[in-house]
């Protein structure tokens, strides 16, 4: 049984997104569903790299698969002009409209000139407000001030 499967037999309505990270040595391994999104600041830099692609109507991927089902996107980005994800868990009554249950998985191997001294996960609630390059300068800032 796929989780896709499981949430739609169950006619989960309500829906939230997911966001997972496993940080060895050698990687970092993000999984991921919705717009939850993690970026690396880069190793005594202010370069961020986001690890993590949001799944939104409008991100280029996901419009290529929605389009590809003849589903509608908004000219607000949304699905049926409700929903600002096209990937959840939960949400079963959207599917009818293109939205999926299933992640996302990407691994970037951390070389000596790619280290992040740090990685910030946040949800659309962070990301909405701010960008990544903001959130790096936010921080780097406090680090200063706190020593």
């Amino acid at each position: 049984a796929t989780l896709q499967g499981h949430v739609s037999a169950c006619r989960v309505t309500a829906g939230t997104t997911a966001l997972v990270l496993w940080i060895t040595q050698e990687a970092v391994h993000c999984g991921w569903v919705g717009d939850s999104r993690a970026v690396g600041i880069l190793n005594g830099k202010d370069v961020c790299k986001q690890l993590t692609r949001d799944h939104k109507p409008t991100d280029a991927k996901e419009r290529l698969r929605l389009k590809a089902g003849k589903f509608t996107i908004t000219p607000q980005g949304r699905l049926e002009g409700d929903i600002a994800i096209s990937r959840s868990i939960g949400d079963a009554e959207f599917e009818q409209y293109g939205l999926v249950h299933e992640p996302d998985y990407a691994c970037y191997n951390l070389f000596e000139s790619q280290r992040f001294d740090f990685v910030i996960m946040g949800s659309d609630g962070l990301w909405d407000c701010v960008t990544d390059d903001e959130c790096v300068k936010i921080l780097r800032h406090e680090g200063a001030t706190q020593g």
